[in-house]
C-alpha cells in the first residue's frame, strides 16, 4: 500500500518516511495534524496547502511505502 506524507522540499533529498513527515510549528496555524500519514495523495495536497498558508516555504507531497 502507497501512503504519502508531506515535507518541506528543502528536506526532501533526507528521504521519503513517515518518521519524515512534517512535524513542525505551521500544523497547529494549518490546523493539520503533526506528522501524518496519509492514504491519498489528494488529502494530503489539500494539507499541504493549508500549510503553505500558514508557513511561506514550499511543502511537497511525496509517496512512501
Amino acid at each position: 500500500m502507497v501512503m504519502f506524507i508531506i515535507m518541506k522540499s528543502s528536506r526532501a533529498y533526507e528521504g521519503a518516511a513517515p518518521i519524515n513527515a512534517y512535524s513542525g510549528p505551521a500544523c497547529a496555524c494549518a490546523g493539520v495534524e503533526p506528522g501524518k500519514v496519509y492514504d491519498s495523495r489528494e488529502s494530503a495536497e489539500v494539507d499541504a496547502n493549508k500549510l503553505s498558508e500558514c508557513n511561506p516555504v514550499k511543502f511537497v507531497v511525496v509517496s512512501c511505502k
